[in-house]
């Protein structure tokens, strides 16, 4: 098994977040179509003694750009969580999260668009109206007509059912287009932790954790086109065996490509490995991350690492 470059570090670690009382948690990163790039995470207890979503802007070569600011509206009196965040074609990024409901068992999944400068576009968005059911592990990403796609599973309260993976695209302005996507097929238990990703050819492909016989999981994949339907069937990118693989991340290739990282059961050392998908070539190699993002209770550290 091949071995990636160790990459070097870029200036020393940075603390991401100005508010310290609370914990800090859940932060992600998506660079813009300028170079930029924004990180956003749960902030707890800095408003309204409850969970918000903040986010701040960075220059590509890592200088902040401005104070980190609010994402989810203050009126919010129940915990907002797990923010997903994803470039747009038009220079600016939505951030999309979980809020809370009232019962405590349920939420709904919120967003909220912003310019290129980081200005927020409309108002925040109710994410395909209520959903009543728990819903975790949401993921967004941008989509070569101005909208964006998001991902996420929905979790059945119905006894012999199973949670699915499901997505929805929404326009430019946040609005539902089409009909809600039944992402996997196989329904043979419950599907975990979706991820997407958008193509350079304007398709999307999503990856989750499945299960399969033994009781165990492997990682699968689908790929759609931009309008939503799917190409080809779902496929397993491991070669089952006794192990679980599990916690899949997904990114595309500038030739075309995508790369898809998990963590594979069967490493006592758990390091990641990745499978880059070309047609007719596929690479299997132990994976050292080009950007290292994370959390220490209530500071966020950004690494920046270069190859």
């Amino acid at each position: 098994m091949a071995q990636a470059q160790l990459p070097d570090k870029i200036g020393e670690p940075e603390v991401v977040n100005s508010y310290f009382p609370g914990q800090q948690s859940n932060p992600v990163i998506s660079s813009l179509t300028n170079g930029n790039y924004v990180i956003t995470w749960q902030s707890h207890e800095q408003t309204n003694n409850t969970a918000s979503i903040f986010a701040q802007m960075y220059h590509q070569y890592g200088q902040p750009l401005g104070s980190e600011f609010m994402v989810s509206s203050p009126a919010h009196i129940h915990p907002q969580v797990i923010p997903a965040i994803s470039r747009l074609n038009d220079g600016g990024f939505v951030i999309i999260w979980l809020s809370k409901d009232a019962n405590a068992s349920t939420y709904s999944m919120h967003g909220q668009l912003f310019k290129a400068d980081g200005i927020k576009s409309g108002s925040e968005l109710l994410l395909k109206g209520k959903i009543v059911e728990d819903v975790d592990f949401p993921k967004v990403s941008h989509l070569g007509d101005g909208g964006f796609v998001v991902t996420w599973r929905r979790h059945s309260s119905l006894s012999g059912e199973v949670s699915a993976i499901v997505a929805q695209r929404y326009t430019v302005s946040g609005e539902p287009n089409g009909t809600l996507i039944e992402v996997d097929t196989s329904k043979t238990g419950d599907a975990l932790s979706p991820v997407v990703t958008t193509l350079v050819n304007g398709q999307f492909v999503i990856a989750w954790d499945g299960p399969v016989i033994d009781i165990n999981y492997d990682i699968f994949a689908q790929r759609f086109n931009p309008d939503g339907t799917k190409v080809g069937s779902e496929t397993a990118l491991h070669d089952r065996d006794s192990f679980f693989q599990v916690s899949a991340s997904i990114s595309a290739l500038k030739d075309g490509g995508y790369l898809v990282t998990w963590l594979p059961g069967k490493e006592k050392t758990h390091k990641p490995i990745f499978k880059i998908f070309l047609p007719g070539v596929m690479h299997l190699m132990v994976l050292h991350p080009a950007m290292c993002l994370r959390s220490i209770h209530s500071q966020l550290m950004v690494i920046p690492i270069q190859m």
